[in-house]
Order: C-alpha cells, then structure tokens, then sequence
C-alpha cells in the first residue's frame, strides 16, 4: 500500500486499499472497522478505548496501529502516533479529519455531482471521476 498523502481528495481511493488489505486479514474486524466509519454521525467524539475491546480486536488494533504508521506521514503520521498505538483509535480519528459524515458535506458533494462538467477531450476520465465521485455519496 503506497503512503496516504495527506491529501483529502486522495483519502477515499487510499481508504479503500488499506481497508482491503484489513479484510484480507481479519474479515470481522474489517467490518468493524467499517462500522466505526458509518456511525460517525451519532459517535463522532465518543473515543475508542482499547478496554472496551476483546483480546482478540485489542491486538488487531495494535497490528492496525502498525500498519498505519508505516503507510503515513506528517500530519497523519502524528494522529496516527498519538493514539499510543490503538489502531482503531486511529482509524476513527483519520476518517474524522478525512472524510467527515455532515450535512454541509453531504450537501457539498451533492452539488459537485450535479453541476459536474467534463472537460477537455478526455470524457472516458470525465465519466469516471463523476461516478467516483456517485460512489463516495453511496
């Protein structure tokens, strides 16, 4: 996996590759971690203390933690460390800064989405970035 960039137009493509490789791994987990993202708009700053976790997701999330520490760099390489090496931790926080589920977001995306213009000659890439963009408002 290629490091985050710290770009947030790039936080989505980056996500999903990480949380393939998570899934690939750990399927249960993986889909926890999915959750976290999900219920963002009701625990946006309910943190995720490693105590509340099983044995089992504990070390997952410093194997998380890990991971996401040699795939980052500057701004995120530090929320990343100052989790203290809870992984789900992390993974809420990144998507918190990266990817936030409000409604002037939502409202945002769905603007972009409807006055989307192709341009340039190059409508093959036109339509692919309009669906990308469809895709993250699923």
């Amino acid at each position: 996996i290629k490091e985050f960039t710290n770009k947030r137009e790039d936080w989505k493509d980056w996500e999903m590759h990480f949380a393939s490789s998570v899934r690939e791994c750990d399927a249960a987990f993986a889909d926890y971690l999915w959750g976290i993202e999900k219920n963002q708009g009701t625990d946006l700053d309910v943190e995720i203390d490693l105590v509340s976790l099983s044995p089992t997701y504990t070390q997952l999330s410093a194997a998380l933690s890990s991971r996401l520490i040699d795939v980052t760099t500057r701004e995120v390489f530090r929320i990343v460390e100052m989790t203290g090496g809870n992984g789900c931790e992390a993974w809420r926080l990144l998507n918190k800064r990266y990817d936030p589920q409000t409604d002037a977001r939502l409202t945002s995306l769905i603007l972009a989405i409807v006055g989307y213009k192709i341009k340039g000659k190059d409508i093959q890439a036109g339509l692919v970035q309009w669906e990308s963009q469809i895709l993250t408002l699923e």
